[in-house]
């Protein structure tokens, strides 16, 4: 009973070092490029994982993209260069805030127009509703003064 307690302490601590060991650990001549580092990595999104920044990804093209980026800091590259590369290889969907430009107005117009749409929708609906039941009103009064002279007519005759 005691070898079996063992046995299963030791394959998971195993499992625990290997998962440990499988984190890359980006070392930098110059400690700020460090902080550069993992700011790049918080501001990118991961092509395969989308809803995740690189930092929190681990998918394969996710490494590749924190190596790539490790490399291009220990070449002195700015942050300006950096994602201009990063743009001409994965397009604007790397960045989570894309520039302005003709080519992404539909993301930064779309939300505003939608919202006008709704907006537009909702008031007109509700004019042509009181405008309905004002109809209807009106309708109900006229009926009226012609049961009152109905009612008169009859009384005449």
């Amino acid at each position: 009973m005691k070898n079996r307690t063992l046995v299963c302490i030791l394959c998971l601590l195993s499992f625990t070092a290997e998962s440990e060991s499988s984190k890359e650990v980006y070392s930098f001549v110059i400690d700020e490029n460090q902080e550069r580092f993992y700011t790049l990595l918080d501001t990118y999104r991961c092509p395969k994982c989308q809803s995740s920044n690189l930092s929190g990804s681990n998918a394969p093209i996710a490494k590749d993209l924190k190596r790539e980026i490790h490399r291009l800091i220990e070449e002195g590259k700015t942050d300006e260069q950096i994602e201009a590369f990063l743009r001409s290889r994965y397009g604007d969907f790397i960045l989570y805030k894309p520039a302005l430009r003709k080519n992404t107005l539909i993301l930064w117009l779309g939300p505003f127009i939608l919202l006008s749409l709704i907006v537009f929708l909702v008031v007109s609906w509700n004019m042509s509703s009181k405008r309905k039941s004002k109809d209807l009103e009106a309708e109900q009064i006229v009926k009226v003064i012609e049961r009152t002279r109905l009612k008169k007519l009859f009384e005449e005759d």
